[in-house]
């Protein structure tokens, strides 16, 4: 038995890795947890980790390091693949306003931080610290030690940083929670009525008319009428207009089809696939 006592009490990479599953498999549990209605998610590995080094559980450096800079990696690779597929066509509709919003944040952040560092006595380290876990930004904590590194700091120095992050990092997620139910409260806000909205507001738009050009590739429909094409649809549309033999025509349901005409069509969203 000296050897499971070895493995979770004797720093090494295997002892590394152990603790380190264990925090966020206890942490992933608890984040199921709702307390009035209300669950932390994956905030809990943090808490998890604070109370595992409370009572004294130290690991590998190297093996810490390297965990570090690979789960920040990942961390930034999941979100650039959750907001990507979106990103570009968010930017065309709210380009204006979301960029403005996030730059006011950042330079508010930015602002109230050095206004803290110019206080005397406080230190760059702990009050940049402070700043990454009052926003709950990890890959912004990760980019601050780095800097911190280049400029040839103490040990104590990056431990300070990791210190306030950590004790700041709780009141960062339970600022917002407060805040969010404060705002419920102040509007009035009903939130099944508010999905309810939701859930119209997305039927509406997905029945919302659009315009499209499609170019008749399908062999199999030239020389049959567009009536043809309503038949294989089953749901409304609208051919307005043929580019046909270089010429623009208003077609009716008996106009015969050629290869590579183009259609401009009238249809619900929902259409656009099945007509491709």
């Amino acid at each position: 038995m000296n050897w499971i006592q070895t493995l979770f009490t004797e720093s090494s990479v295997a002892q590394t890795v152990i603790v380190f599953g264990l925090v966020m498999a206890v942490g992933t549990w608890l984040g199921r947890l709702k307390i009035w209605g209300i669950s932390l998610g994956v905030t809990w590995i943090l808490f998890t980790g604070i109370l595992f080094s409370y009572f004294g559980i130290v690991v590998n450096k190297e093996t810490e390091h390297f965990l570090k800079e690979f789960g920040l990696i990942l961390f930034v690779y999941s979100i650039g693949l959750q907001v990507g597929p979106g990103f570009f066509a968010s930017l065309k509709k709210n380009a204006l306003t979301n960029n403005s919003v996030a730059l006011i944040t950042v330079l508010l952040g930015v602002i109230i931080t050095i206004v803290f560092i110019s206080y005397p006595g406080a230190k760059v380290s702990s009050v940049i610290g402070v700043m990454s876990g009052a926003v709950t930004n990890t890959p912004g904590l990760g980019a601050a030690q780095t800097a911190l590194k280049d400029l040839n700091p103490t040990t104590s120095d990056l431990s300070v940083m990791t210190l306030a992050y950590a004790v700041s990092y709780p009141f960062g997620v339970f600022g917002i929670i407060a805040v969010l139910l404060l705002l419920k409260k102040i509007f009035k806000i009903d939130l099944d009525k508010q999905r309810e909205l939701h859930r119209k507001l997305g039927v509406l738009r997905s029945s919302k008319p659009i315009s499209l050009h499609l170019n008749l590739e399908n062999r199999q429909l030239v020389g049959k009428p567009i009536r043809r094409i309503f038949e294989l649809v089953k749901e409304p549309m609208v051919v307005s207009r043929i580019l046909q033999e270089g010429k623009i025509i208003t077609p009716t349901p008996d106009t015969l089809l050629h290869e590579n005409d183009v259609l401009l069509v009238v249809c619900s969203r929902r259409l656009i696939d099945p007509l491709k």
